[in-house]
């Protein structure tokens, strides 16, 4: 698509301009532009706002004015069915959030929950995995809008429960964060509560804390009865540009082996991350972003208009945006990556096969039935 072809380029002519310093915090190589949008507010609608008349959007100023990327923060319209929807299901854009890291970049969609459905599939690796397909369901694909990973993996997530199809499968904890899909359609993020009906719970996922509440950045925490930084670290990092490494065999003829290649140091928070965010207007803001804090992904999902988020899966590989554009018929024509650096592998996931991860299926309403 044209989108991509465009962002790709202007991400290469960054890749160029930013100097090592640069990544490892010198904004030197890029120049921050004069004024900024407080990311601790959530960008006021304008007379300037565009979108459908259930989404308002407000283009983002850019942070940063050279070395400038043509469409950075603009909201873009994507039409997945050759103009056959009667509203915009999504909406997308990029943009560099952070002051401290210039070659930090968060690609975003909005999801317009008003005009679709999500339905959480658990991995075939979950232990609590029970009558999840961990694939897309056939006869559920002709109405597929989009496909996002989802949270960590349960058996690294800690405190935190599990709603699937309306059944229980882990105790929901109270104060958690949790992204929820209602029976009606609706989604939210939110903290916890036993005062929430389950029965109204299509499905739900528990992972720390809130990265964004009441439309602010979280910068801390309470745990243990102790005030620690709301960053989220990953136990391991992968490096963002080789995450796997090749070993040679020290056995003439054998083929080499591979590992993982793990980073660590004092930019441990530096990583490849996804999120995603509620705005007022129910529209669900999903985010990939690279060599970022959790912080400044926050911080993004703030200036897209979310006033509260969670932290979703991380590492290169598992942060996963496909959009399914289709034709007049209703035949899919083109699986679009949200960000170029997406696995390109991660196209042909889902679908045809299971697969160990969880991940959240968009349709286009009426929902699914199962």
């Amino acid at each position: 698509m044209i989108y991509v072809s465009l962002l790709a380029m202007s991400l290469v002519a960054l890749t160029l301009s930013l100097s090592t310093a640069a990544a490892a915090g010198d904004v030197g190589a890029a120049r921050p532009a004069t004024s900024q949008t407080s990311a601790a507010a959530v960008p006021p609608a304008t007379s300037d706002v565009r979108g459908a008349t259930t989404v308002a959007l407000k283009d983002i100023p850019p942070l940063y004015t050279e070395p400038r990327l043509p469409g950075e923060g603009i909201w873009v319209k994507e039409d997945l069915s050759e103009g056959q929807d009667a509203e915009p299901l999504v909406y997308r854009t990029f943009y560099r959030p952070s002051e401290k890291f210039p070659n930090a970049i968060v690609h975003m969609m909005l999801l317009n929950m008003k005009a679709m459905s999500a339905r959480l599939y658990l991995g075939s690796a979950e232990p609590c995995r029970q009558g999840s397909l961990s694939r897309v369901e056939e006869e559920s694909q002709p109405g597929l809008v989009a496909i996002t990973n989802a949270l960590w993996q349960t058996r690294h997530a800690g405190k935190g429960g599990i709603v699937f199809r309306g059944k229980v499968l882990k105790k929901m904890d109270p104060g958690v964060a949790a992204i929820v899909f209602y029976n009606n359609d609706t989604v939210d993020i939110l903290e916890w509560s036993d005062e929430i009906p389950v029965s109204d719970v299509r499905d739900a996922r528990q992972l720390k804390h809130l990265i964004v509440k009441d439309g602010k950045v979280v910068t801390t925490t309470h745990t243990r009865g102790g005030v620690v930084s709301a960053e989220i670290g990953l136990g391991s990092l992968l490096d963002e540009a080789r995450p796997v490494i090749e070993v040679p065999s020290e056995t003439p003829g054998e083929k080499p082996s591979h590992k993982l290649n793990i980073t660590s140091g004092d930019l441990w928070f530096i990583a490849t991350r996804s999120a995603f965010g509620i705005r007022p207007d129910g529209s669900l803001v999903f985010a990939i972003g690279h060599h970022i804090s959790t912080a400044d992904l926050a911080k993004a999902l703030v200036l897209a208009g979310c006033v509260r988020a969670i932290h979703g899966d991380a590492n290169p590989g598992n942060c996963v945006g496909i959009l399914y554009v289709r034709d007049e018929s209703g035949q899919i024509v083109n699986k679009d990556r949200l960000s170029p650096a997406q696995d390109k592998s991660s196209l042909e996931r889902y679908l045809k096969s299971t697969y160990p991860k969880d991940f959240v299926a968009f349709f286009r309403r009426p929902a699914p039935t199962n």
